[in-house]
């Protein structure tokens, strides 16, 4: 909850922020009282991050200088030149990227399907497999 309060913080106008803090934490504090500690922590993100709007954030003045771009644009430009004179070796290097995001991201759905295995049971830890069966017949 601090994480959140910081970030809020971050983005708001000092002048403004206690008292933004003071009416989140009221409304949390009513919340749990109504629905739950669970269901008021998620009702608190969203009303933190109903903050963010356009018309509020682009009035703060930022500390980070918006003026990198040329340093983006010469980025690019030296990248679109290697490519040029480097077209087999670029390829390789796309290639390469590619198939490792494709295997982190197929390693990462067969991950998530055999741990969600048979969890659509209302008691899935007590499941006794058949193939535990089986393992333990081989054993003895």
């Amino acid at each position: 909850m601090k994480s959140i309060f910081r970030l809020l913080q971050a983005f708001c106008p000092p002048q403004l922020f206690e008292e933004i803090e003071g009416d989140l934490l009221q409304r949390f504090e009513r919340d749990v009282k109504i629905f739950g500690e669970q269901k008021a922590r998620r009702r608190l993100v969203w009303n933190v991050t109903r903050f963010f709007r356009p018309e509020i954030l682009l009035r703060n003045k930022f500390s980070v200088e918006l003026n990198q771009l040329p340093m983006f644009q010469n980025y690019f430009k030296t990248t679109y030149r290697h490519v040029l004179k480097n077209k087999i070796n670029f390829g390789f290097k796309l290639a390469g990227l590619t198939l490792a995001l494709f295997s982190s991201l197929i390693i990462a759905i067969y991950v998530s399907f055999q741990l969600s295995f048979d969890k659509f049971h209302e008691n899935y830890k007590n499941i006794y497999h058949q193939f535990e069966l089986a393992r333990r017949e081989q054993r003895g």
